[in-house]
């Protein structure tokens, strides 16, 4: 051991060069560690994690009713739109900002813990709950952020009430985000200038206790079958249909479960940013048959 030390001591640059690169390896270790650990997790902080499904593909803001209607089995059901680079003005100060806007029972599926208010204050579509940290630059104290009026720069007449702060969005599904608004408030605009054929928002769903998928997603097609039937040809209101599919929310991280609701003329896929595969029909019409179901463990065919 003193040999070494001496060895060490003699060889500086060689020392420098070890000590730097197991610093770097040890700290790749934890980063990794944490990653994962955080990855996870994620799913299973809410009790009920295995009843709530996702669906696979984006959904129209005109969907919630229909699906909420339409699915006895479907005990609650929440449509949310990411919202980023949203630049927020409070007196003489900017900031850009993420958020959601969610429309339906967002608070009943997702289990987030209110510093300040409750599930039932965002009542108004220009009502707004910030997280924890963006209350303090808004405010310096959570509870002085409540009241406050911020005006979202692209729409400067309509000004948003911060009526709750929650904790931030840590280990969350919706990490580092700074507010949640409602889906019909005007930061969704877009989404609902075009609530049929607009195809912006993650649909979750908790389903009934023993609900079986197979059937669950059935129906899910079948009302989206009805819903765009009036407004599109039948080959293509199937098509669309036939696309949609869902997955229990807590296989989308590390599962190692198989997929089980990959459409039957469809390839699943993990390379999200691959060249898509396009395969004709017997009837020549040419498709896209990739399916992409996310599982951060990767997906195996």
């Amino acid at each position: 051991m003193k040999s070494y030390l001496r060895f060490l001591s003699r060889n500086k640059l060689y020392t420098a060069i070890e000590v730097v690169g197991l610093s770097v390896a040890l700290a790749f270790v934890l980063l990794i560690g944490s990653y994962v650990w955080q990855e996870y997790s994620i799913s299973h902080e809410n009790p009920d994690y295995e009843r709530i499904y996702i669906l696979t593909q984006y959904m129209p803001y005109g969907a919630l009713d229909p699906l909420k209607e339409g699915i006895p089995e479907m005990e609650k059901i929440t449509l949310v739109n990411d919202l980023e680079e949203v630049i927020m003005e409070y007196e003489d100060e900017r900031l850009v900002t993420r958020g959601l806007a969610v429309r339906g029972d967002f608070f009943d599926i997702f289990d987030y813990e209110f510093v300040i208010g409750d599930a039932g204050c965002m009542k108004s579509h220009t009502d707004i709950i910030v997280s924890e940290s963006y209350a303090v630059k808004l405010a310096g104290k959570p509870e002085l952020a409540v009241g406050m009026k911020i005006v979202p720069t692209e729409y400067p007449s309509q000004a948003l009430t911060v009526t709750g702060v929650i904790k931030d969005f840590e280990h969350k599904y919706w990490k580092y985000m700074d507010f949640i608004c409602s889906g019909d408030g005007p930061l969704n605009d877009s989404a609902q200038k075009n609530p049929v054929f607009t195809l912006s928002a993650t649909t979750f769903i908790k389903a009934a206790e023993s609900t079986d998928e197979a059937v669950l997603l059935e129906k899910i097609q079948t009302v989206f079958k009805q819903f765009w039937g009036e407004r599109m040809p039948a080959d293509r209101t199937a098509m669309f249909a036939d696309m949609i599919g869902i997955e229990r929310f807590d296989r989308f991280y590390f599962s190692g479960e198989e997929k089980n609701c990959v459409p039957v003329d469809r390839k699943l896929r993990d390379d999200i940013f691959g060249e898509p595969e396009w395969k004709p029909t017997s009837e020549g019409r040419v498709l896209n048959n990739d399916y992409f179901q996310g599982d951060l463990k990767g997906i195996e065919e």
